[in-house]
């Protein structure tokens, strides 16, 4: 996967980035400022990236010539990578849903920045390469499911290795995705106590 391309560094660049936003912000990185963190660390290894802020077009976000990014800030629940994906309120049913879905595949891999609340109060942040191959549904997989008060709530798709992957109608039917951590490949993690989330805003008063 891109075996050209300087990880170490870029690793080294991302984590800055992530170190600075955590230092000047108690609000957690979502996905307009995780494309922003990538964006940045691709351009200071002069790799001369595109991103359109606030495109929200579908497919890559952040691409260089060596390779195409979606990019994914997610969560960590039960030993799975949770993400959030396309609105698909635009087609009419199923076929056509998993038809966009696996048509719109024009990047190499997801770039996720997941979040874990730590005890203390502070976060801690996780970054995982998965490949853009991880989800490729059938049509005829998909099994409407129900919600808790017995109302049917969208469609859910379990793949062979271990996907779970969710449409739900009362969210613009949003894809969702539960992606095993074994198919996942964790580049870096770095922590923040409670103290440290914005202790560098006080500055700017002194």
């Amino acid at each position: 996967m891109a075996q050209n391309f300087d990880w170490k560094t870029f690793k080294l660049f991302l984590k800055k980035v992530i170190v600075f936003k955590s230092k000047t912000s108690f609000i957690y990185i979502n996905a307009d400022g995780w494309e922003e963190a990538i964006f940045f660390a691709l351009k200071k290894m002069g790799e001369n990236p595109e991103w359109r802020l606030g495109s929200h077009e579908k497919g890559a976000d952040v691409k260089i010539s060596k390779f195409a990014i979606s990019a994914k800030a997610g969560k960590i629940e039960n030993g799975h990578l949770t993400l959030s994906s396309y609105r698909l309120t635009r087609y009419k049913n199923i076929a056509e849903m998993t038809k966009f879905i696996n048509g719109e595949i024009n990047y190499d891999f997801y770039l996720c920045c997941a979040r874990i609340r730590l005890g203390d109060g502070g976060r801690k942040y996780s970054v995982f390469r998965v490949p853009s191959s991880v989800f490729k549904p059938r049509a005829e997989g998909w099994k409407k499911y129900q919600n808790k008060n017995g109302d049917e709530a969208g469609w859910q798709y379990i793949q062979t290795n271990g996907v779970n992957a969710r449409i739900v109608r009362k969210m613009s039917n949003q894809l969702w995705m539960d992606i095993p951590l074994k198919l996942c490949e964790e580049l870096f993690s770095v922590s923040f106590s409670k103290n440290e989330l914005g202790s560098d805003l006080e500055q700017i008063f002194e």
